[in-house]
């Protein structure tokens, strides 16, 4: 995992600078979980030929990541602006901070125990192992997720150490871009109060207490959406194209993670018309070019797997 997050670090860094937009913790948090999607579907070009290689590719992505850290700090230029944050030492704040340390410090003694949920078994960790026996992630026959969207998958197969520890670890850390992306979306469009409540609701959530314990997509998936509408909000008050772009490169990699996506994306593309404007056509075609360049390198691997790339839909 924490090759994957100091690869993602890197990618972010690159991506906010060519977007052109500031280095503020909002920016940074979706621009992380853009590099996490970017970094796994670049590995998993790789380690459709060779799994060792992947796992090789992402330390030294990881290894350029803390090199260019090591650059910034040389030269007196910190990777983002931190604001300040003042505890109110108010009931709601405090009830909600406590509200997500308790659940985090749950969720991490839940992810000690077994894996034995259906959805592991069979694809999850099941996936990643039959891959690792084969040296390389490629179609396992009879089993038809080996065909699905598969970018949360490579994590688990590229990440070194115990399957299990590691899946777990992934689906952590997803959790917690998932409550900074809730504060975040709350921020700006509720203000700083109920930005406070908004990742306490998350976290308290029970299926989100199960989810994140365990290896899975919906944790995942729901931070890249919560992750793109940041991008829509802060794009909607600012007008900067690069949120835009953010946001369609967070929800074109969606199709990587899961199904739900497509229809979720057309959801979102038909938010951005509505809130653009002027110039609808053009704040739409950016949005859409971006989510298609983001799902291309899923939806041509399904496509090379079993010549669908929208599988399992339209296969009869």
């Amino acid at each position: 995992m924490v090759s994957l997050l100091i690869g993602s670090l890197a990618i972010a860094a690159v991506l906010l600078r060519m977007l052109s937009l500031p280095r503020t913790p909002e920016s940074f948090l979706a621009a992380v979980l853009a590099g996490l999607c970017v970094q796994s579907a670049m590995l998993l070009g790789v380690a459709s030929i060779n799994l060792v290689a992947a796992q090789i590719a992402s330390i030294v992505v990881a290894l350029c990541g803390v090199a260019y850290a090591v650059y910034r700090l040389v030269r007196g230029r910190p990777f983002t602006a931190w604001p300040a944050y003042r505890f109110s030492g108010g009931f709601i704040e405090a009830v909600s901070i406590a509200a997500v340390a308790i659940a985090f410090v749950s969720i991490a003694i839940s992810a000690r125990a077994p894996v034995t949920g259906w959805d592991a078994g069979v694809a999850h960790l099941a996936l990643p192992a039959e891959y690792a026996r084969e040296g390389r992630i490629a179609p396992v026959a009879g089993n038809n997720y080996s065909a699905y969207p598969h970018l949360v998958h490579t994590m688990f197969a590229v990440a070194p150490g115990s399957l299990e520890k590691e899946a777990a670890q992934i689906a952590w850390l997803f959790g917690l871009l998932l409550c900074g992306a809730a504060y975040s979306l709350s921020r700006r469009i509720g203000g700083e109060r109920s930005a406070t409540i908004a990742p306490a609701i998350v976290a308290t959530t029970p299926l989100f207490m199960e989810q994140c314990s365990v290896p899975g997509i919906d944790v995942p998936y729901t931070a890249t959406v919560l992750g793109a509408l940041c991008a829509i909000a802060a794009w909607r008050q600012e007008r900067r194209t690069g949120w835009l772009v953010l946001a369609g490169i967070l929800a074109g990699s969606g199709c990587g993670i899961r199904h739900t996506a497509y229809l979720v994306n057309a959801l979102l593309l038909a938010g951005v018309v509505i809130l653009a404007t002027d110039r609808r056509a053009r704040s739409a075609g950016i949005f859409t070019m971006a989510a298609l360049v983001a799902a291309a390198p899923s939806l041509a691997r399904t496509w090379l797997v079993c010549g669908n790339p929208v599988y399992p839909f339209f296969s009869s």
